[in-house]
């Protein structure tokens, strides 16, 4: 079964919307117990793979950061992979994830770290896998659409829990 080449458009937009909203709009908008949108505005680069993981006054914290960033990516690995090779989506991904993090970096977006292009990278991989299983049936697309929405919702919820 083919999926329709609007539709592929339409969730490669929506993954893409997301995944802006939540990484370079984060200094526009605080998320109580996760960011404050006053302290995104910064050139800070953390080089050290999951150095700071164990250094959040709440332990859910490292972990929705580590599932969010490797759910944030996911649409784009599924979407991705139902025209390019594997090793091309997993690429794609990957720079499409240091662009984000240099963009925070370069216009003092937000904090660039190198766990979220790993976790965003993961995210692509496991969203390619998820096409190889399920292929491009309507049901399985219906899904990955769905998750850039899933995400959001995710961040509001997180909003409403006072860490």
């Amino acid at each position: 079964m083919r999926v329709s080449r609007r539709l592929l458009v339409a969730s490669l937009v929506a993954a893409l919307t997301v995944i802006v909203l939540l990484t370079v709009g984060k200094s526009a908008v605080t998320i109580p117990g996760l960011w404050q949108a006053s302290v995104q505005h910064t050139r800070t680069f953390r080089w050290v793979p999951f150095g700071d993981f164990f250094r959040y006054s709440h332990p859910l914290i490292p972990l929705y950061y580590l599932l969010g960033n490797v759910a944030l990516f996911v649409p784009l690995g599924y979407v991705l992979r139902h025209r390019l090779t594997l090793r091309t989506t997993v690429a794609a991904g990957a720079l499409t994830s240091a662009l984000v993090e240099a963009s925070q970096f370069i216009f003092a977006l937000g904090y660039t770290d190198l766990n979220d292009i790993l976790n965003n990278t993961l995210g692509t991989a496991l969203g390619a896998a998820a096409f190889h299983l399920f292929g491009p049936r309507r049901w399985a697309h219906a899904m990955i659409l769905a998750s850039p929405l899933a995400v959001l919702s995710l961040y509001a919820l997180f909003s409403l829990v006072d860490v």
